[in-house]
């Protein structure tokens, strides 16, 4: 269950045996549902504000042609304190010829079931690199602005945009490469596919001829049979 709480937010989890979830497949849903609450947690939330407000996108990236929610997160103090509250969003495009005049001014309205949340829609805004400024009526927010960043990225590729894995294609270019396709949880079989590594060298010698003592012995007898041979036919 999770609900919004405050300036922050829970996620309640009504059981402590997600470990179990490792039993013979390892981490293939275990580190699956952890890595995406992390994210869950982590993700673009308000980057600005103070004591008395979060304030900031709900997404600081997104692209061309999505909304851009832009959230501000009062505090039940504040609120009371000024009842009144009218609060804006102001957003300036980086690089623009004027830079003191907003690009667009939205209205932070309240949301219905968040009493505490006042949120404005920025509509197919172009690409580019933005920052938004809280601006309030008949209420005090201290000297210090309250900015937040917000980019809008061009749609990527095809190629990009969808990063899901293809096993099949996958298991053909393993198949054509004469390998094997292992899962992230099958990494352990990596090591009993090496085979013990063999070393070779060759060394090449080159041998005069007149060097071996084969030829020096071949050459003697060749002479020792000739002065026998001249010997025995009263030869000098």
């Amino acid at each position: 269950m999770q609900q919004h709480y405050g300036s922050g937010q829970v996620l309640w989890i009504g059981i402590d045996s997600t470990w179990r979830w490792r039993h013979l497949v390892g981490d293939k849903y275990h580190h699956r549902f952890w890595g995406q609450v992390g994210r869950w947690a982590a993700d673009n939330k308000a980057t600005a504000g103070n004591e008395f407000v979060k304030f900031g996108p709900e997404r600081t990236d997104v692209e061309v042609g999505q909304d851009a929610i832009i959230r501000a997160r009062w505090t039940r103090a504040f609120l009371r304190r000024f009842p009144k509250l009218k609060a804006k969003a102001k957003i300036f495009r980086t690089g623009d010829k004027h830079p003191t005049k907003p690009f667009a001014t939205l209205p932070l309205v309240p949301a219905e079931t968040r009493p505490l949340v006042h949120e404005a829609r920025a509509v197919s805004l172009p690409a580019g690199d933005y920052h938004i400024k809280l601006v309030v009526h008949k209420a005090d927010l201290g000297p210090d602005e309250i900015s937040a960043q917000l980019y809008v990225n061009e749609q990527p590729t095809l190629e990009l945009s969808d990063l899901s894995s293809n096993r099949e294609l996958l298991t053909q270019l393993a198949d054509a490469s004469h390998g094997e396709l292992f899962y992230p949880d099958e990494l352990q079989k990596l090591s009993e596919r090496f085979q013990n590594p063999q070393l070779s060298t060759t060394i090449h010698q080159e041998i005069a001829l007149w060097d071996h003592w084969l030829i020096l012995l071949l050459f003697f007898g060749l002479l020792t049979a000739e002065w026998v041979i001249r010997k025995l036919n009263g030869l000098p």
